[in-house]
């Protein structure tokens, strides 16, 4: 069995796509992954869907979810055709807030051990199928103030998937030892929200919750799926991508007032995670 990562270039400002994708043929096929939640309704057809070492047969009417990082491909069994979602979860996570980052977060990891496929006339597919049409529709549409209700449109997805995982008998553990764990950095992430734009130190941050700097790491991955430094670069971005579209702020200026302390590492790393320069990004519609 093969892998490989594929990128899906999202517009940062509204990432999002929705696609039709037939499903490959039997003989050639990767399983891939990339950095975005999958919404995948059969439209018609049937197939296999390959998930990490696991297949699952699905046919019209069904729903898949692929979280972010998995590895996944759809096999044509027959006349197979898919509508797929993909959005980064982010995009409904406002003004970095750390209450919807708690459970956002579930959507990164997806330690839950919650199962990928359900049938047509399984009550989460129904109701996902409903709003996944609302936001074709919005979408194709594109009437006033359309992106702020596509935004509320994936938070109810999401809502939907969640509940579905908190009410799984299968699941409602290993959901409270999340939680759990949550709670036990809550404050510094709490802290580390207001300073990212700051030089903090490891030392600093579990100092706030009264962990040694290793454990505060390891449970610090655990919840949020990234290192610290990761997790700053990430926050500085999105507030650099606020500044590029909304500030008349040239692009170096931008970069320090991210907490960036020079404009060509900025760069390069705006360039890595959006393959877009800060400029090439300000002038995109």
């Amino acid at each position: 069995m093969r892998f490989q990562k594929e990128v899906i270039a999202l517009d940062p400002e509204f990432p999002l796509k929705i696609f039709p994708a037939p499903g490959c043929g039997r003989d050639n096929f990767f399983l891939h992954t990339h950095d975005c939640l999958e919404i995948n309704l059969v439209a018609q057809g049937e197939g296999i869907y390959w998930i990490g070492n696991k297949q699952y047969n699905i046919s019209q009417g069904d729903l898949v979810i692929i979280n972010n990082r998995e590895h996944h491909i759809a096999v044509n069994g027959g006349n197979l055709l898919l509508k797929v979602l993909v959005f980064d979860p982010d995009m409904v996570w406002q003004n970095n807030n750390t209450l919807d980052y708690k459970y956002l977060q579930t959507f990164y990891e997806w330690k839950l051990g919650f199962p990928p496929c359900f049938s047509a006339s399984h009550p989460l597919t129904e109701a996902i199928a409903s709003v996944f049409s609302r936001i074709e529709r919005e979408i194709a549409e594109q009437q006033e103030g359309y992106r702020l209700l596509v935004k509320a449109l994936l938070l109810e997805i999401l809502s939907l998937i969640y509940r579905a995982f908190a009410q799984s008998d299968h699941t409602s553990q290993r959901v409270q030892k999340f939680h759990r764990e949550y709670a036990r950095i809550e404050k510094s992430l709490l802290y580390l929200d207001n300073r990212y734009r700051e030089s903090v130190r490891l030392n600093e941050l579990a100092g706030l919750v009264h962990l040694t700097p290793s454990y505060y790491s390891k449970l610090f991955h655990e919840v949020t799926g990234m290192t610290v430094p990761a997790y700053v670069s990430q926050k500085r971005l999105r507030h650099a991508c606020l500044l590029l579209k909304t500030s008349e702020k040239n692009i170096s200026e931008i970069a320090l007032e991210c907490g960036f302390n020079d404009v060509s590492s900025f760069n390069r790393l705006f360039r890595r995670t959006f393959t877009l320069s800060p400029s090439e990004y300000r002038t995109r519609r």
